[in-house]
């Protein structure tokens, strides 16, 4: 009996260790959203012009467009927003100048638990994504 509970604490101690390896944890969206926003500033930087990002399902969409919504739209990328997540923004297209500043706007992310609100704050050159409702 004594081995059994030996074996079975072992097996117990080994799980523990291997799981968290094998379980990816869902990534924090706020982290994630500042990534993506912040490589979507310095393509438009990198580039000098005027780029956008849309949302579609779980990805946002950066794009270089000619003109007015729709128009002559060019994507540059796509960033997959992790997990079982759906984004949304509003307005439909957050504008990303070249000076590395964003025009305001709030991004929606919905998930099975719930949704979550972050508005986008830039102040010069920092970017901030709070959590909001």
């Amino acid at each position: 009996m004594a081995e059994l509970l030996v074996v079975v604490a072992l097996l117990a101690v080994l799980a523990a260790v291997v799981l968290p390896r094998l379980v990816a944890p869902d990534p924090d969206p706020a982290l994630e959203l500042g990534r993506i926003l912040s490589e979507g500033a310095l393509t438009a930087q990198r580039e000098g012009q005027v780029h956008f990002f849309r949302a579609e399902g779980n990805e946002m969409i950066l794009v270089l467009s000619g003109g007015a919504a729709g128009e002559d739209e060019t994507e540059v990328r796509r960033y997959p927003l992790g997990g079982r997540r759906e984004v949304a923004l509003l307005p439909e297209r957050l504008p990303l100048f070249p000076d590395g500043s964003f025009g305001p706007s709030r991004i929606l992310v919905k998930s099975p638990s719930g949704d979550l609100a972050f508005h986008v704050t830039v102040t010069g050159q920092l970017l901030e994504v709070t959590q909001g409702r």
